[in-house]
């Protein structure tokens, strides 16, 4: 059976996550040009609402289907949402911006 993460990811998207590889992780470390296309088309992808801020489940969702895409152990959906909602917080909000995101997602 496949992992939570993917199953409510394929359910609200219809696919299962893409799985990044070490090259194209590389690739994106190095350049800001693709490192900010990925972060616009996650914030696009994860904007579920389509009102130009990601909120605390949209970025949580966002996080697990990192965590899959990297093949990174399963992470607790409470502790990301912790994480998450502190650095959400920090930014003066209760939501990010494209920019806010871009620079949680750089960080």
């Amino acid at each position: 059976a496949a992992a939570p993460v993917v199953q409510s990811y394929a359910s609200l998207y219809g696919t299962t996550p893409t799985l990044m590889k070490p090259g194209y992780i590389t690739a994106l470390l190095g350049s800001t040009q693709l490192l900010s296309a990925l972060c616009t088309k996650y914030f696009n992808t994860f904007d579920a609402d389509s009102n130009g801020v990601l909120e605390l489940d949209e970025v949580t969702r966002l996080a697990q289907e990192l965590y899959e895409s990297l093949e990174a152990p399963p992470a607790d959906a409470s502790l990301i949402r912790e994480s998450l909602s502190e650095w959400i917080s920090s930014q003066g909000g209760d939501s990010l911006t494209l920019p806010q995101f871009a620079e949680w997602f750089e960080a």
